[in-house]
């Protein structure tokens, strides 16, 4: 494919790129997503845990912030897992979260969306909705929350904050 500047981008980039001017293609394109990595987390389950990070939730609420008629369509029907455990990691710390997202991975696709501090209030508003549990990710290492998560979740120990 190519966009406004004639340069060759992949789908998924295209997506991303073209987010604003249609949520809804953007949406069923992540919905294929899941279908597709359902498919494949019913395999691995049969032999290893899995953990997913922006799986189900992320994609819903990431889709809301851009289109709020996107909160009514009814994706019950499809077939994707729904996970067993679910938490929202979030920074308090303003400076830190800044921190985090330059020290990101630089092949994102979203960054368009990224980059918009009210669209990001907007997904953070729509993430606290769905009342999941938080963890305040800003004082510790990505090691110990897994840890800590995984400790959770494996033996019902909660010693998170």
């Amino acid at each position: 494919m190519r966009d406004a500047r004639s340069r060759e981008i992949s789908l998924r980039q295209y997506i991303d790129f073209s987010a604003y001017q249609d949520p809804h293609c953007r949406f069923l394109f992540y919905l294929l997503t899941l279908v597709k990595a359902s498919q494949e987390i019913r395999e691995l389950l049969r032999t290893a845990h899995v953990v997913c990070d922006r799986y189900l939730s992320s994609t819903l609420v990431y889709h809301w912030a851009l289109h709020e008629e996107l909160e009514r369509v009814d994706v019950s029907w499809l077939p994707i897992l729904r996970p067993d455990h679910e938490y929202l990691l979030v920074i308090d710390d303003e400076s830190k979260h800044r921190e985090r997202l330059r020290n990101r991975n630089e092949s994102r696709t979203d960054e368009v969306l990224e980059n918009n501090a009210q669209y990001l209030r907007q997904v953070q508003a729509k993430y606290r909705k769905l009342r999941l549990r938080e963890v305040d990710t800003a004082q510790e290492s990505v090691e110990v929350i897994v840890e800590r998560l995984a400790k959770e979740i494996l033996y019902g120990c909660s010693d998170l904050v």
